[in-house]
């Protein structure tokens, strides 16, 4: 023990093996580091006796094409952080990578069973102590402090460095952990939210303000040419370009141009009076389901999110279903849209589900 002691206090175990200093030792002032080494990548490489440094095996990335809206709402927050540029999940999902190309940090549950709890308790504590710390204060304070300098630049590059992984322990970490654990942080915040809703919704129901009402009247005597020409130039004047949120699911779904040929197929006098409410009902939607990309889809293509907004035509319920395209740039963008029936109702309104051959034909009624 004594020698075991003896070899490993300070730097005696270095000056017995010289050799396996990686590079060059000079003397500092700081109290806790007064020997330093400067070396090379060449010195490092010797010393560990690495020849050769193998680039590590292509390992083939998780189809995230049925990536659970929990996970797609990790990607897009976690791409508006300072710095990350990849997200990635592996093995169904339980194996999260995050980062950059070069340096990424893995974060996995597989094969844990109380482990993910205590990992998820411990980077929920480390935030909550974190998040309060004014760590600008703290580097001036430094900075302004009279340690050596060479203590300060290791001080500010670490306050640097955890004032930086908080919105990654805020939007990554902690959301991959709620989302295996089944924890709902905000449970009692959306139950009391949810009550104010439901009173709210009665209060609105007994005004008869509930809702978005349509009326298809000044449509129904159009051509179908007709319903085509008002649709493409009122989503060109009024909607190509606009970007709409829908709340507690995406940031921001863009009105693309091709969006707006898309739904000249059908065509039907519901859904053109339906178009003039479209960024209301878009924003006020609930997610359905995720639809798996086809075959003649565009390579950038990841699948579709859709989702449902309810309305009343002609005095009907009906629903509006909505697709909106999800791309490898993790871009969401409307595709189209249609019009539903309420399936609690017998005969749904009939509608013409045009082609190109119908000419001037008038839709069904």
């Amino acid at each position: 023990m004594n020698n075991f002691l003896k070899i490993t206090s300070n730097d005696n175990w270095f000056k017995q093996h010289p050799e396996k200093i990686a590079g060059v030792e000079y003397e500092t002032t700081s109290f806790y580091f007064p020997i330093m080494v400067k070396g090379t990548k060449e010195d490092v490489l010797r010393v560990t006796g690495i020849t050769e440094i193998k680039q590590e095996p292509t390992i083939e990335k998780q189809d995230n094409s049925r990536t659970p809206i929990e996970l797609l709402r990790i990607i897009e927050n976690g791409y508006q952080i300072a710095g990350v540029t990849r997200i990635d999940f592996e093995d169904n999902f339980k194996t999260i990578i995050y980062g950059t190309k070069v340096s990424a940090t893995r974060i996995s549950v597989i094969g844990k069973e109380v482990e993910p709890k205590e990992d998820y308790e411990f980077e929920k504590r480390n935030y909550n102590e974190e998040k309060s710390k004014n760590f600008d204060v703290e580097i001036r304070e430094t900075l302004q402090s009279r340690l050596p300098n060479s203590e300060k630049i290791g001080i500010v590059k670490m306050l640097n460095q955890r004032k930086k992984h908080l919105p990654v322990i805020e939007k990554i970490i902690l959301p991959f952990y709620e989302y295996h654990l089944g924890i709902n942080p905000d449970k009692k915040k959306r139950i009391r939210l949810a009550k104010a809703k439901a009173k709210a919704i009665k209060v609105k129901l007994s005004l008869g303000q509930l809702g978005i009402s349509i009326d298809t009247e000044a449509f129904r005597k159009m051509t179908v040419s007709e319903l085509r020409k008002f649709t493409l130039a009122y989503y060109n004047e009024n909607l190509k370009g606009k970007k709409v949120a829908i709340k507690n699911h995406l940031k921001e779904v863009v009105f693309v141009g091709g969006a707006g040929r898309k739904m000249l197929q059908p065509i039907y006098s519901e859904k053109v009076a339906v178009i003039q409410h479209l960024e209301e009902l878009i924003k006020n939607s609930t997610y359905n389901n995720f639809g798996e990309r086809k075959e003649k889809d565009s390579n950038d293509v990841l699948g579709y999110l859709n989702f449902k907004s309810k309305l009343t035509i002609d005095g009907a319920k009906r629903h509006v279903r909505i697709s909106v395209i999800l791309d490898r740039n993790r871009k969401t963008k409307l595709k189209t849209f249609e019009v539903g029936g309420n399936k609690k109702s017998g005969d749904l309104p009939k509608v013409a589900v045009a082609s190109p051959k119908d000419g001037d034909k008038k839709p069904l009624l």
